[in-house]
């Protein structure tokens, strides 16, 4: 046997086994879409009837995934992030401003249908880590909140990444449609010893975003924590 048609055999082999993999991953990562949002992610609004549910992500290896139009000007996602309960908000977030598309080897899913965005959670299990890593990167990318309750960054972004160790892949990624770049804010919130990320952007490219929005229309205990 040649040596063209031993390499050609192992290519075969190899990608026949990437597909195995991919397809049990995909199979154990199957997601539901419903269009409500868990009680207690629409409990963070200060005036919960602003809110309309564009669609929520549900599945077996991660917290639910909801995607929402907040008082028809503001488009937003929540999600309850794999962190320690034991860890304090602060100094648990870790920032860097690099260009990061999401591309790696391992396989992605998430929203289709967005406007003027991708996002993208990568299949399995997210592990628990102790940090969060958010890579944020756009025009004039500054803090604006910082409390015990609430850690916010507001850019003009057109990519955003976050991640629980520093070795591992992106748990999720966002890309902005045409890399045009959007306001956005992206925030922790702690709350009752869970973590959230709330991430805050225009419905369409003419809005505008303040920074601080975020924390205006969060619930009191949150918005008012030092």
């Amino acid at each position: 046997m040649s040596t063209i048609v031993i390499l050609l055999v192992l290519i075969v082999k190899f990608l026949s086994y990437k597909m195995d993999e991919e397809l049990k991953i995909m199979a154990i990562d199957s997601t539901n879409t419903v269009y409500v949002m868990p009680r207690n992610y629409l409990s963070l609004f200060k005036d919960s009837s602003k809110v309309k549910v564009y669609e929520t992500m549900e599945g077996k290896t991660r917290s639910p995934v909801s995607m929402f139009y907040y008082d028809d000007k503001y488009l937003g996602m929540i999600y309850k992030i794999p962190v320690s309960k034991m860890v304090s908000l602060n100094p648990v977030i870790i920032e860097s401003q690099h260009e990061d598309k999401g591309y790696s080897n391992s396989w992605y899913h998430g929203f289709e249908k967005i406007p003027n965005l991708l996002i993208r959670f990568k299949s399995g299990k997210p592990d628990t880590g102790s940090a969060i890593y958010l890579n944020l990167h756009g025009n004039a990318t500054r803090a604006t909140v910082k409390s015990r309750a609430i850690n916010s960054y507001f850019s003009e972004f057109d990519n955003l990444s976050v991640k629980y160790k520093k070795e591992d892949e992106n748990d999720f990624y966002v890309l902005t449609k045409d890399e045009k770049l959007m306001p956005v804010e992206v925030s922790f919130i702690k709350s009752d010893n869970n973590f959230y990320i709330f991430i805050l952007t225009v419905k369409n490219y003419t809005g505008l975003l303040a920074p601080g929005t975020t924390r205006n229309i969060l619930v009191n205990r949150l918005s008012q924590g030092n």
